[in-house]
């Protein structure tokens, strides 16, 4: 009994530490340090009573993670509403969390500006012909930009090169 009681702390300690280890690295969400606690091995109880406890300390909080995340995404990659949802969801941030987060980020920054841009680093002078068109909307797509923001995008920078 003793034997397992120690093992139990020793055991807890070592996750503990670990998680914190990771957390210093960068900042993760829940969902993230989870998955990278259970492939090292250690056992889900303990991984899940450390990560309770590191919520309610304040070394995790996913809400402030998610704005965070998205914003850097944002700012730094110039993404598009898509692509924001898809990073989220690969850092096990989901549901009301992450809509709220995408509503929140998107509601400070104008999702044309953020394409435009995007597009302001491939973007080409003249793009009349239809093939340079295809390409700087599969861009703008894989950006994670809607086909309406993207169609306007296009439209203002075809207009652009037409007033030239």
């Amino acid at each position: 009994m003793a034997g397992q009681v120690t093992k139990s702390k020793d055991e807890h300690k070592l996750v503990n530490n670990t998680a914190l280890k990771l957390l210093a690295i960068c900042d993760r969400s829940k969902g993230d340090l989870r998955d990278r606690l259970l492939k090292k091995g250690y056992s889900a109880e303990v991984v899940e009573e450390v990560l309770n406890r590191l919520e309610s300390t304040g070394y995790l909080n996913d809400s402030s993670f998610a704005l965070r995340f998205a914003a850097d995404a944002v700012r730094r990659k110039n993404l598009g509403p898509d692509a924001v949802r898809s990073r989220l969801l690969k850092k096990g941030i989901k549901g009301e969390l992450m809509e709220e987060t995408i509503r929140n980020v998107f509601q400070d920054n104008d999702e044309a500006d953020i394409a435009r841009k995007a597009l302001s680093k491939v973007y080409r002078k003249n793009i009349s012909q239809q093939k340079e068109i295809k390409r700087l909307s599969d861009y703008l797509r894989r950006r994670g930009f809607s086909y309406d923001i993207i169609r306007k995008t296009i439209g203002e920078i075809k207009e652009e090169d037409n007033d030239i």
